[in-house]
């Protein structure tokens, strides 16, 4: 899987927000508030493919968390973002 290079992450105050710009004539954009591993997952596989276990190995070793929650996080956070539509079509 590869993230649309387009995204732009960005802390404000003590949260995270993405913007994906829209690609339309209109000047419209769409906004997500991430969590912290949701932000840092897209800052480090931006740009380039990946696969699940990839981001998985990455949180285990950005957070301390068990193997198990990094599992279902990441797969939840994953998901909906190819729910949202952020993912590169193959």
């Amino acid at each position: 899987m590869k993230f649309l290079t387009h995204l732009s992450v960005r802390k404000v105050g003590d949260d995270y927000i993405m913007l994906q710009p829209g690609l339309e004539m209109l000047d419209m954009a769409r906004v997500f508030t991430l969590s912290k591993s949701a932000a840092m997952i897209i800052e480090e596989f931006k740009g380039r493919d990946f696969e699940e276990q990839d981001a998985v190995d990455f949180v285990l070793r950005t957070f301390e968390v068990e193997a198990q929650r990094a599992q279902t996080d990441v797969r939840q956070i994953l998901t909906h973002f190819f729910q949202e539509g952020l993912f590169v079509a193959r």
